[in-house]
């Protein structure tokens, strides 16, 4: 793109984008520079704002999870703070494997520090928001690679490249 023209969805290049969003936010998004409505049960948002306009995007917790079970590991990243937990953490009362290490991206976006014990309180923001995203998940829905076992991909599938 030259200059100050527009591509399409209004959005000018050659700009600096350090806001947080992820695959979740990109069809909201594409639906509103299509000019389309999207529906409402989408867990992702609309950054269209922040593009054209600079426009923060709304802070929101970041979830990432392996599996929910005794050898899980996840994450919840809100603001400057992440807390990344291992083992059965998903319980009000956690196991005791469970463990939990806190960093300030702020300061450390190496996650060099751990700072879990220096902020007790923000431990404890935050693993209560990763026991609500845990409850998330429908009963009976297994680990990721559970099921696998004799799996033959069709003929036609290309796989590994």
């Amino acid at each position: 793109m030259r200059g100050d023209a527009l591509a399409p969805g209004g959005v000018s290049g050659g700009k600096r984008f350090d806001e947080r969003i992820g695959y979740i936010d990109v069809l909201p998004t594409v639906l509103a520079a299509a000019g389309v409505k999207a529906p409402e049960n989408l867990d992702g948002i609309d950054f269209l704002p922040a593009l054209r306009e600079g426009k923060p995007v709304p802070e929101r917790p970041w979830f990432s999870y392996i599996h929910q079970d005794a050898q899980a590991h996840a994450s919840v990243h809100l603001g400057s703070w992440k807390l990344v937990a291992h083992g059965d953490f998903f319980a009000e009362e956690p196991g005791a494997k469970a463990t939990f290490e806190l960093y300030d991206l702020s300061t450390d976006v190496k996650e060099a520090k751990d700072v879990a014990a220096k902020h007790p309180e923000k431990v404890a923001e935050l693993r209560k928001l990763l026991r609500e995203f845990g409850s998330w998940q429908k009963p009976g829905v297994g680990p990721y690679g559970e099921g696998r076992e004799g799996f033959k991909a069709p003929k036609d599938w290309v796989i590994g490249g």
